[in-house]
């Protein structure tokens, strides 16, 4: 299978894959609650039937886009797997097999529900996360001429980012694919979530304005909102390796608790 699927059709056989995995049912459930199709949804229970019953009745429509697209951009890395794949299959990364579980192999054997990392993460662990934010892509945005946008890694940021256009530093880190929140800022009569959205895209810009890059690292780890960022970056810390570590925690926390999320 890691030689002979094609990393370009990987996006589409995860996309089928998705439609038999809990994760899709279950974020189909919290976007269909959000979009107002369902009046009332518990997250918690055994009702494989109600969300199996969901999804034939939304596919199809803009609710089971939206979850689509929030399970593969947020929960998995199509993009990087694909990329793997094709190292695999040119010779840059060899398959080898050994006698013994390695760690992710002893990770999936844990209760399944942890998926990050061990409660004291190593330096070989911290240095991994700090890889993974700094190749991640973040959607930079300025607020003060709202005639700049650019997509870019985390690591390729200036220390202090600032709008090409104007000048500003009052720039806010975005998903990369949250082209909704950007609509929400330039639109001029905004519903309630568009309010919401601009405002944290502002407390997110204020965050860009006065810590510069260290707060982009933090808004691009998952699950961190301009709210935990600030908490995170406003830490007495003696190193580097502990911003990560507390990054880490933080992704840890989203991770146990997502479920709870709107």
């Amino acid at each position: 299978m890691l030689e002979d699927t094609d990393p370009d059709h990987l996006e589409a056989i995860v996309e089928l894959s998705l439609k038999n995995a809990d994760v899709l049912k279950f974020r189909l459930a919290q976007v269909a609650a959000k979009f107002g199709a369902l009046k009332r949804w518990r997250g918690s229970g055994s009702n494989r039937f109600g969300r199996d019953r969901l999804l034939e009745a939304l596919e199809g429509t803009p609710v089971y886009d939206e979850a689509l697209r929030a399970v593969l951009h947020e929960e998995l890395a199509v993009e990087r797997t694909a990329e793997i794949l094709t190292a695999i299959q040119d010779g840059r990364i060899e398959v080898a097999t050994v006698g013994e579980r390695t760690p992710i192999g002893r990770g999936g054997r844990s209760s399944g529900q942890e998926l990050l990392a061990p409660e004291n993460a190593d330096a070989s662990v911290i240095r991994t996360v700090k890889e993974r934010i700094l190749d991640d892509r973040i959607l930079l945005y300025c607020l003060h001429c709202n005639g700049w946008r650019s997509k870019r890694t985390v690591g390729s940021v200036a220390d202090q980012p600032e709008c090409p256009n104007c000048g500003s530093t009052h720039v806010a880190a975005l998903n990369p694919w949250a082209d909704e929140v950007i609509d929400a800022i330039e639109a001029e009569e905004k519903d309630d979530e568009q309010e919401k959205q601009t405002e944290r895209a502002y407390r997110a810009g204020s965050l860009v304005q006065s810590h510069g890059k260290q707060a982009i690292i933090a808004l691009a780890a998952r699950g961190v909102g301009p709210h935990n960022a600030a908490r995170i970056i406003n830490k007495l810390r003696e190193d580097e390796e502990a911003f990560y570590r507390d990054i880490l925690e933080q992704e840890r926390q989203y991770a146990r608790t997502q479920s709870f999320w709107d």
